[in-house]
């Protein structure tokens, strides 16, 4: 069955430098993440207590990393429970989700990523930061996603009636 989210919005995605996050939570999040204990070039994610840091619990996401393929799962303070990414009704979405995913497991280093969507309503956009940890192995076992500067506006605006 085909979404109809699918036939109607575009999704495009484009990668950054982790170090040109510029949201104060992005910013924070990777403060905290360079204070980690490293292991096999990894920061070991039982080293990191984002609980504890005053602004970043409600802006962070845990995805567990299964595989090299599209196994991931988002568990977090900002979801509700826990859901697979293959639960993305939209394919196109979900792709470019997992090529990043992949992306991020591959550098081994925060990864910032900006996502667009052109609906026939109109554009948005958000960044995420990726940070990429261990479970005390040499590899990727978790990521951290911090969300930020979420921009939604119209590409048609209607006249206005005199």
């Amino acid at each position: 069955m085909t979404s109809t989210i699918a036939s109607t919005t575009r999704f495009t995605g484009s990668t950054a430098h982790y170090c040109q996050a510029a949201d104060p939570a992005q910013r924070l999040a990777l403060l905290h993440w360079a204070d980690g204990e490293r292991q096999a070039g990894l920061v070991c994610a039982d080293s990191l207590h984002p609980e504890k840091v005053p602004g970043l619990k409600d802006k962070l996401a845990v995805f567990d990393v299964r595989g090299m393929g599209c196994d991931f799962k988002v568990c977090g303070e900002t979801s509700n429970g826990c859901c697979e990414i293959e639960a993305i009704p939209d394919p196109t979405f979900r792709d470019l989700l997992c090529g990043q995913f992949r992306e991020i497991v591959q550098a081994r280093q925060p990864l910032l990523h900006t996502i667009e969507a052109q609906t026939p309503q109109g554009t948005w956009r958000y960044s995420r930061l990726s940070i990429p940890l261990s479970k005390r192995t040499a590899e990727v076992g978790r990521l951290w996603l911090v969300l930020a500067g979420f921009e939604a506006f119209r590409d048609k605006v209607a006249p206005v009636a005199a």
